[in-house]
């Protein structure tokens, strides 16, 4: 008798459980705003750069602050920006480096102007706005 009662307990522990993380579960998706998670809020950050790139342009570079440093060391959130601006600005192709005529700067970091200046030489620097700026090599 007692080990039936146990199962019984058990059954409906675990019903009640399953139906409350389902309900707090479907609760928090029902108010989150939509278009507020961090891929929609990388896309809206980047839109300026669609608009300002010409017409035809299919291939651009990417530098981001991990390009600053001595040791290129990217941290896990860097390559997860890296993969966000590749699959917001398809078909545009992102390849990291800064021997395209057009590149993508990404920087939090107050130096990089002059770091760019001694990578890059000649260069007008667009700022975007949120650490976003659109690069152009002068032509040689």
């Amino acid at each position: 008798m007692l080990p039936n009662l146990f199962r019984r307990i058990a059954i409906v522990v675990l019903v009640v459980l399953s139906l409350s993380l389902s309900a707090y579960n479907a609760f928090g998706l029902a108010t989150q705003p939509a278009g507020r998670d961090y891929v929609s809020m990388w896309e809206s950050r980047l839109q300026p750069i669609k608009r300002k790139l010409p017409a035809g342009t299919t291939y651009v570079g990417y530098v981001a602050d991990e390009d600053l440093r001595p040791v290129w060391s990217p941290t896990n959130g860097e390559l997860v920006e890296f993969d966000l601006t590749r699959y917001t600005l398809i078909p545009v192709v992102v390849q990291h480096g800064i021997k395209l005529p057009w590149i993508i700067g990404n920087f939090s970091a107050k130096n990089f102007d002059h770091w760019l200046t001694h990578v890059l030489g000649a260069h007008t620097l667009d700022d975007l706005g949120s650490g976003i700026y659109l690069i152009h090599r002068a032509e040689k």
